[in-house]
């Protein structure tokens, strides 16, 4: 079985500005995917802990999604995989306790790789999803509260 590469690059690129109790700042991660999955492994499931042990308890208020795939299968299929790609990402993050309040979800299928697509090592890096938090509460007494589906 191939080993699944993950990573959780979790960078401040800039402190755009600060409010009374809200920060606006780009965060970015990246988790990366087995081929033709969307499932998260332990490995991914751990550095998107270290994502949610970083947030704590603040509310994230403005959240963007972007599921990625690499060019092995149709332009349809991948459309749909990196949707659930982001899904994936997502639900698991709400589901441990980041509370996001509003999420932008954007699948690029393959259409935007970082790398070429020819080799083994560029398509295992182009299947990602990229998570980017734009905004979020600076109240770390703010409860968790999950909006009703």
């Amino acid at each position: 079985m191939r080993i699944i590469f993950f990573l959780l690059a979790l960078t401040c690129l800039s402190a755009l500005f600060a409010q009374k109790d809200s920060l606006k700042t780009e965060y970015s991660s990246f988790v990366y995917f087995e081929s033709g999955s969307a499932v998260i492994s332990g490995e991914g499931k751990s550095a998107l802990n270290t994502l949610i042990r970083h947030f704590g308890i603040r509310d994230i208020l403005e959240a963007e999604v972007y599921g990625h795939t690499d060019n092995i299968g149709g332009e349809k299929y991948n459309l749909d995989l990196s949707q659930r790609r982001g899904e994936s990402v997502f639900a698991y993050l709400r589901a441990n306790g980041l509370n996001i309040k509003v999420a932008r979800f954007l699948s690029a299928g393959e259409s935007d790789p970082t790398e070429d697509n020819q080799s083994s090592k560029g398509r295992a890096k182009n299947r990602r999803v990229k998570l980017v938090i734009r905004h979020f509460s600076t109240d770390t007494q703010s409860q968790i509260v999950y909006p009703k589906e």
